[in-house]
C-alpha cells in the first residue's frame, strides 16, 4: 500500500486536472485509424452546453449535434 501511495504522489505532481465551464470552446480528439499527417483533433470548434466532470456533453457549433466526450479527449482553444 505504501508503494501505491508513492506512485500516486509522483503521478499527481505534474498531472493537469482541468475543470471546464459552460460555453468554453474545444477541439475533440479524432479516434480511429488515421494517417501520420492527418490531424489529431477536429478542425471545427465545439461548445459545452452542460458539465459533468470527467465526462462532458459537447455540442457541434455548425450542426448542433451533441456527443459525450471524456475530459482527456478535449483540447481547449482560446478564441473569441
Amino acid at each position: 500500500m505504501q508503494q501505491q501511495q508513492i506512485n500516486k504522489h509522483h503521478y499527481d505532481i505534474n498531472r493537469r486536472d482541468p475543470h471546464y465551464k459552460v460555453d468554453d470552446k474545444f477541439l475533440i480528439r479524432i479516434h480511429g485509424i488515421r494517417g501520420e499527417l492527418d490531424p489529431k483533433f477536429s478542425p471545427i470548434p465545439q461548445v459545452i452546453p452542460t458539465t459533468n466532470h470527467p465526462t462532458y456533453l459537447v455540442q457541434d457549433i455548425q450542426t448542433g449535434i451533441g456527443s459525450r466526450v471524456h475530459v482527456g479527449d478535449l483540447r481547449p482553444i482560446y478564441i473569441n
